[in-house]
């Protein structure tokens, strides 16, 4: 089997999985036959924790990603994004990139002297 097939597999039993644990056998039910194939799948609630794990890696690393992801689960991935917010306190402060490549243009710019 490719992994790709592997690992959508994979991904269809973690989101029925967690269906069933959340109490939605019915849909759990149709979904894995439709899938994967298989009806008999235990519930679990893995496919919540990794997400959780992953939101908190995320927010550890770039909070402004995780802002943006945190906004669109909650408004609904299909409406328009808010404009970003412009305030004096927002203007003047660089992303993380923009941090980044300032530090090595210094460093650079020390090295060369």
């Amino acid at each position: 089997m490719p992994e790709l097939a592997r690992g959508k597999q994979f991904l269809y039993r973690l989101i029925v999985s967690q269906l069933q644990q959340d109490g939605f056998v019915n849909v759990a039910t149709s979904l894995s036959i439709a899938t994967i194939g298989a009806n008999k799948i235990i519930p679990s609630d893995r496919l919540f924790n990794l997400i959780s794990l992953c939101a908190q890696v995320v927010r550890d690393t770039d909070a402004e990603v995780f802002s943006e992801a945190e906004r669109l689960a909650i408004t609904g991935w299909d409406q328009a994004p808010q404009q970003p917010d412009t305030t004096t306190a927002q203007l003047g402060k660089p992303t993380a990139l923009e941090e980044e490549k300032l530090q090595n243009e210094q460093q650079q710019a020390k090295s060369s002297k």
